[in-house]
């Protein structure tokens, strides 16, 4: 009788503790500055790099993370190499909207929409597509799989 109650209390409290010591995965993005998007084929063209038989796909907190050092290379790098025409920045007030893909090989791609003010609160639901807008509106894509970002391209200016 005596074991039988430590048992049940030591188990109770050993499965407290591994109850409360979990971890909670926090974003390093804001994330009231960001909107993961179903992919629909129809704003391929407000994607400057369309994909080829893409199909949607999800994202998690921690994905979005790992890409965050991409992101800020790209940034970067942008920026050093066009001194006449850097970015707005910092990169860290950009709101986001991120479509996910599995692209023809299976890779997941993830296509990022940047843009230092968003008309409204319908960015979270819909892709924005803007015409010119300059260095306020910026996109990039990042291959997952290769963790290898492609040509981040701000819009054009009128």
């Amino acid at each position: 009788m005596f074991t039988a109650k430590w048992s049940f209390l030591f188990i109770t409290c050993f499965f407290s503790m591994v109850a409360t010591s979990q971890t909670v995965s926090h974003s390093a993005v804001d994330t009231s500055l960001y909107a993961i998007l179903d992919y629909d084929s129809s704003v391929d063209m407000a994607m400057i790099t369309g994909f080829y038989k893409a199909r949607t796909t999800t994202l998690s907190i921690d994905e979005i993370n790992d890409m965050e050092q991409i992101v800020d290379s790209s940034y970067q790098e942008y920026n050093r190499k066009n001194p006449r025409r850097q970015l707005l920045g910092p990169l860290s007030t950009y709101k986001r909207q991120y479509v996910a893909i599995v692209n023809e090989k299976g890779q997941k791609e993830v296509w990022i929409n940047f843009f230092c003010s968003s008309f409204g609160a319908g960015w979270k639901h819909h892709v924005l597509i803007v015409d010119d807008g300059g260095v306020c509106f910026f996109q990039l894509t990042i291959n997952l799989y290769s963790r290898r970002a492609g040509e981040l391209i701000p819009n054009g200016v009128a």
